[in-house]
């Protein structure tokens, strides 16, 4: 299923990092899009305990500014994320990095001109 909004029956399917990437976008102005199979979006992982890196791809609208999106997501997530120590010890989850990197061009899109961008959330440790 191609997913187009926050409103469609499978947008609770999304990572949660696409969730907050999409209404970020639609708060600029912006449309997307993303597919989910099968109630699930299609995601590569890593995760060895102790750093985590997912992969997964998204389309966005020409007209928005993809450095604004990353940097309002990343804010959020580090604000949601953080443990405040001083020292590490607690094993809490941290994001080391978000990045949204445009792969192509796609004109055909149902909602209008598209750029597909990979999506790369890299989070570590504290152990």
């Amino acid at each position: 299923m191609y997913v187009m909004s926050c409103e469609d029956s499978s947008f609770g399917d999304m990572h949660y990092v696409a969730r907050l990437i999409t209404r970020e976008v639609e708060e600029l102005g912006g449309t997307w899009g993303a597919f989910v199979y099968n109630h699930e979006m299609a995601v590569a992982e890593y995760n060895d305990g102790e750093s985590s890196v997912s992969y997964f791809e998204m389309e966005i609208s020409n007209n928005t500014d993809i450095s604004i999106v990353r940097n309002k997501v990343s804010e959020s997530i580090r604000a949601q994320y953080e443990c405040w120590h001083e020292y590490d010890c607690c094993g809490c989850w941290f994001l080391s990095d978000l990045s949204i990197v445009r792969q192509y061009h796609r004109a055909d899109a149902p909602t209008g001109a598209l750029n597909n961008y990979i999506v790369r959330v890299s989070a570590g440790r504290n152990i």
